[in-house]
């Protein structure tokens, strides 16, 4: 049961507020503004397969591997996100896809991505449960 103050269109304007603060903090290797933004456990989706990371710890060790490959990789400017697009499914689960930039040094090309978060409330605000990495044509029009 919704809060009687909370409004359909307030609540997408709070979770698209989480996922600037969270993709803000990501992208700027940002661990300790992160690890507050994922519920425990964190399900993770991509081309590697399935990865349930059932800790904050375990959420930071991903993090800085993560954020190593990137570096390694050459990627020097944080990323940009657009569109965003996010959809409230229940009173406790949202969910919320967009495609990412990010920047390479030397002239290259940036690499594009997509993902798509389902999101659950908890009595500390909204926490990103799942994380689904994709083509960036699979961006969701959830609006």
């Amino acid at each position: 049961m919704k809060h009687p103050s909370t409004t359909p269109t307030r609540e997408k304007t709070v979770l698209r507020q989480v996922l600037n603060n969270y993709a803000s903090a990501f992208h700027n290797f940002d661990g300790p503004r992160v690890l507050p933004y994922y519920h425990e456990p964190l399900v993770l989706i991509g081309p590697a397969g399935v990865s349930v990371i059932a800790t904050h710890a375990d959420a930071k060790a991903w993090m800085n591997a993560f954020w190593g490959r990137l570096r390694e990789r050459g990627f020097t400017r944080a990323s940009k996100f657009s569109p965003l697009h996010v959809k409230q499914v229940s009173s406790s689960a949202a969910m919320a896809s967009l495609q990412f930039v990010r920047y390479a040094g030397g002239g290259r090309e940036p690499e594009r991505i997509g993902v798509t978060y389902v999101l659950h409330r908890t009595h500390a605000g909204w926490k990103i449960a799942v994380i689904v990495t994709h083509d960036p044509n699979g961006v969701l029009r959830l609006d």
